[in-house]
């Protein structure tokens, strides 16, 4: 019998702190503890990306850095990608894109964060609901994102092209779970994503996908009539996903929809 240590730490991308925080406390702590006092045990560990982010936005990266000491790991390397660029969010509170910035990961430079956040402000204001229990994780997130000095991080698609085909076969060879609702593989495991994608076509016509297809026809990677076809897929209301996910936040579907769809549109 062939016996292999396997660590899975995992916690939805929605989960609030307190639980995120009784996890840490109660499981992954303890589990690393362990494996500190018997540093010849020999494991394979594997931490969902959300579990990772939300660790940074509640400073908890101690238990990081413990992790990286374990494994004798200094790097943090992570796998974004040119092609993810979205202008158009920042572009709905009328912020303009500057194609020619070095840096693509974050809005960079103090007057350009404040103007930025100034004009999020304004618009969260005409609605107080974004004022709610969630604030302090989005404040805290937005701050390890954009602002918080980063320490032995790089992005291995800065050096390397990120080739669609290679990435596909590449998790096909590992038997990688796909969605049920739709054949794209970019940020399926990810229920909010089909939400805010729902919203963003129904309201102003185009969604992610649509950016991202773009900025690989820019590059020369696709041509238009493939990313033409690919979007009439991608861009399809991914319902099942969308269930799931109301059910996880205990949301009514139908009046969550009938709500969404009633919003005026951008478009005539």
């Amino acid at each position: 019998m062939l016996w292999i240590n396997f660590l899975h730490l995992y916690q939805p991308a929605n989960a609030d702190a307190v639980h995120i925080k009784e996890a840490t406390d109660l499981s992954y702590l303890r589990i690393i503890r362990a494996l500190e006092e018997h540093p010849n045990l020999k494991f394979t560990l594997n931490i969902s990306g959300c579990l990772v982010l939300r660790w940074k936005n509640l400073k908890m990266t101690d238990l990081l850095e413990r992790i990286k000491k374990l494994t004798n790991i200094k790097l943090n390397l992570w796998s974004f990608n040119p092609f993810e660029v979205t202008y158009f969010k920042a572009g709905f509170l009328g912020v303009k894109p500057k194609f020619k910035e070095k840096e693509i990961y974050s809005l960079g430079g103090i007057r350009k964060q404040l103007n930025y956040q100034c004009l999020r402000l304004m618009a969260m204001i005409k609605n107080p609901r974004y004022f709610n229990k969630s604030l302090w994780d989005t404040l805290s997130g937005e701050y390890y994102r954009s602002l918080a000095e980063k320490k032995d991080c790089y992005h291995i698609f800065d050096y390397w092209l990120w080739d669609e085909k290679i990435v596909e076969s590449t998790l096909d060879s590992y038997n990688w779970e796909r969605a049920e609702d739709t054949n794209a593989t970019w940020r399926v495991g990810d229920g909010t994503a089909a939400l805010y994608n729902y919203i963003y076509f129904t309201v102003a016509g185009f969604t992610e996908h649509d950016t991202f297809r773009s900025n690989q026809i820019r590059e020369g990677e696709i041509t238009r009539e493939r990313a033409l076809k690919l979007i009439e897929e991608e861009n399809r209301p991914r319902f099942q996903s969308l269930r799931w996910y109301f059910n996880i936040l205990e949301i009514d579907f139908n009046s969550t929809i009938k709500k969404i769809n009633k919003i005026p549109k951008l478009y005539n």
